[in-house]
């Protein structure tokens, strides 16, 4: 069973192979080379990003959380 990535990768080769004129017989074997040939630094970068885009999110969470906390202590002192 082909991943998701694969897939993703896979469709544009073969779609662009298919447009230079390349035949259905050769068009899929060589997006298939093309893929398997980046495939682990590929995905090493990705995963690699996605670690960085977490940790990011999980520091903007805490901020955006500490932020609503002061105001809505702001706001409760100011009009209680």
């Amino acid at each position: 069973m082909q991943t998701f990535s694969r897939l993703v990768v896979l469709f544009p080769l073969y779609d662009a192979f298919r447009e230079a004129g390349a035949s259905e017989d050769k068009a899929r074997p060589a997006a298939e080379v093309v893929y398997t040939s980046q495939d682990a630094p590929w995905k090493r970068r990705v995963e690699k990003e996605f670690a960085e885009l977490h940790k990011q999110l999980a520091v903007l969470r805490w901020m955006v959380g500490y932020l609503v906390a002061v105001t809505t202590g702001i706001l409760w002192k100011t009009y209680s």
